[in-house]
């Protein structure tokens, strides 16, 4: 999903500039990501980096396929709440 994300984001919003987490020096990336950065990330990395996620402060954070989440018991639920973000968007469905 990450990559079609990056594909559909330099086709349809070319002034933003995507990063996938996993290909990335994780910290590094994170700290310096700015304002037309967007850091693409998998439920998987996000519970497992859940720490380094949530001590940044996000302008939007965007969770598609948002019927993952859907569980408030779960690990993966806590890492998504856990992120601070300005605006939240979640997506969900397939057309």
């Amino acid at each position: 999903v990450c990559f079609n994300w990056i594909d559909e984001l330099n086709k349809f919003a070319p002034t933003l500039k995507p990063y996938h987490l996993q290909a990335q020096e994780k910290q590094s990336l994170i700290d310096k990501a700015g304002p037309y950065d967007v850091i693409l990330c998998s439920y998987g990395l996000l519970q497992y980096h859940d720490k380094l996620l949530a001590d940044k402060n996000w302008g939007t954070i965007i969770i598609d396929e948002a019927q993952a989440i859907k569980n408030a018991q779960t690990k993966r639920w806590k890492a998504v709440m856990n992120l601070k973000g300005k605006n939240r968007i979640a997506l969900s469905g397939t057309p």
